[in-house]
């Protein structure tokens, strides 16, 4: 016999709010031991819920991904090959100057590795509800914008931008006579324009 206050008699779990019973093919069955229940442990338990595809709300879709990225490497090419060709020149004076290594090299290499980790530090996400710009390793500073507040999505190419296939898109709403977020320099900018519009419907 199942006793009172909705206890399973198969495996003596109470069935309340967070073990609620539910129908299946016909019966309506404990959650714990999927047995089936008595009438008097169904009626202690409480109405089952909703079974999917009937008129209770459906729940909110999900955020997800739909893309992310950082600024194109492609547009720091100029300043690494500058800062390779300098390295060379001090390898190429060592011969003459032997401190020029010991000194001009390591600076050089420093300002390489400074600049690729300060570029890898930018990221931007876009989801189907939200863009977020994030920035920084240790400390991280973070700026989003809701997708439907989006007024207004622009798209900004140098020649050489158009040429290697990076540019800078800008997020603006309402809130604000300014640009609320700017990605800069990523590749596909025109792909992510069209990203976004169709987010916006």
């Amino acid at each position: 016999m199942t006793e009172p206050g909705g206890i399973c008699d198969n495996c003596e779990r109470k069935i309340g709010r967070l073990e609620q019973a539910y129908p299946w093919q016909g019966h309506t069955v404990c959650s714990e031991c999927h047995e089936r229940l008595s009438r008097a442990a169904v009626k202690d338990a409480g109405p089952a819920p909703a079974a999917a595809g009937s008129a209770a709300p459906a729940a909110e879709a999900e955020d997800s991904t739909q893309w992310q990225g950082s600024p194109a490497v492609v547009r720091y090419l100029p300043l690494y090959a500058l800062l390779g060709v300098l390295s060379l020149a001090a390898v190429a004076a060592a011969v003459y100057l032997h401190w020029a290594v010991l000194l001009v090299l390591p600076l050089l290499l420093l300002a390489l590795v400074v600049e690729e980790v300060q570029r890898r530090s930018i990221r931007y996400t876009i989801t189907t509800k939200r863009v977020v710009a994030e920035q920084g390793i240790i400390s991280r500073n973070r700026h989003e914008v809701r997708i439907g507040i989006i007024q207004e999505v622009t798209c900004h190419q140098t020649v050489a931008g158009r040429i290697f296939g990076y540019g800078s898109v800008g997020v603006d709403t309402a809130a604000s006579d300014e640009v609320e977020i700017r990605m800069t320099n990523i590749p596909d900018p025109s792909g992510v324009v069209q990203l976004l519009n169709s987010l916006r419907g």
